[in-house]
């Protein structure tokens, strides 16, 4: 009895370590190191780091259709197939390596499915998302549902702090969908709704960049969405300026400003016009700087009245 887990990032390090504490792992899938850095050398994934730490047998196929992966996993006879941010479309030999193959997802499927489901959530504005445990199938993010669990999105998360969340509510759910396999338990399927499905593409720069002349919440959002290095970027006086956190500006309506236009310096940051609403920021970041707080910037005098934030082209 035991486990073949597929991953790649960090986020996907605790459900390795459950998969460990609950079946037991029989072997670790991952990409193959990648260079890194300034000297560009090659860095393991998290996930390798992990299992090396752990003592467990690590494979790294450039495609999980190589045969000779394909031929050492099936010697391998896993009760289990877990796959959380891996970053390849497993091909139906590898989904029937095992009796029960399933996907971590940060969603509540159908919605969001794809990859970006936490940026998408945040930029959208949801007021709530999940995790949900489904059968891979051959289409991305269609499998029936094993177990799902609803995660809030709280006014001070931004995607790391959303993630974390996600992924703590996540272990929990793994733990108890394995611990039913281990118990010889037969698990549910729920089968997708699927003309409710809704897609959460990749993350793209240009999806984070502040637009002025739409509503204040907006920006807000997007600069939630980019807390994994965007920010919701833009220009100032020709520099490139990040716009970490921001909140709106309730009572701020339409002005005579142009939008992008800063038109008030509060003690929490200056004020910046856009077309429904004024954005407060709240952290920025000058480019080649520190970040630093609204007050901060309007103490160092690092944007001033007047000034023009713009559009990135």
């Amino acid at each position: 009895m035991g486990v073949l887990f597929f991953g790649t990032p960090e986020a996907a390090v605790p459900f390795l370590e459950v998969c460990a504490e609950t079946l037991g792992l029989v072997g670790v899938v991952t990409v193959p190191d990648r260079p890194k850095g300034r000297g560009r050398a090659l860095q393991p994934s998290a996930v390798k780091v992990a299992a090396q730490r752990l003592g467990v047998r690590v494979f790294q196929p450039e495609s999980c259709r190589d045969a000779e992966f394909l031929d050492a996993a099936k010697s391998l006879a896993p009760t289990c197939v877990v796959v959380v941010a891996y970053g390849q479309i497993l091909p139906q030999e590898v989904i029937r390596l095992a009796p029960v193959a399933l996907n971590v997802h940060f969603s509540l499927l159908p919605q969001l499915r794809g990859p970006a489901p936490v940026q998408r959530a945040l930029a959208w504005g949801f007021a709530t998302t999940g995790v949900t445990i489904q059968h891979i199938a051959q289409q991305l993010d269609a499998g029936d549902i094993v177990a799902q669990a609803v995660v809030p999105i709280w006014e001070t998360d931004d995607a790391p702090r959303l993630l974390e969340r996600c992924i703590r509510v996540g272990v929990r759910l793994l733990r108890d969908v394995l611990g039913r396999i281990r118990r010889g338990e037969g698990l549910c399927w729920t089968a997708q709704s699927h003309g409710l499905a809704t897609w959460a593409p990749k993350w793209q720069a240009e999806d984070a960049w502040a637009v002025f002349d739409g509503p204040a919440a907006r920006i807000v959002c997007q600069a939630r969405a980019g807390g994994f290095g965007t920010g919701a970027p833009c220009l100032v006086l020709g520099k490139w300026f990040k716009i970490w956190a921001a909140e709106e500006l309730w009572g701020v309506g339409r002005t005579d400003s142009q939008p992008g236009a800063i038109i008030q310096l509060l003690r929490g940051g200056p004020v910046v016009a856009t077309g429904a609403g004024g954005l407060v920021v709240q952290q920025g970041q000058v480019e080649g700087r520190k970040r630093l707080s609204g007050e901060e910037l309007v103490r160092g005098q690092v944007l001033r009245r007047g000034d023009m934030l713009l559009r990135c082209t």
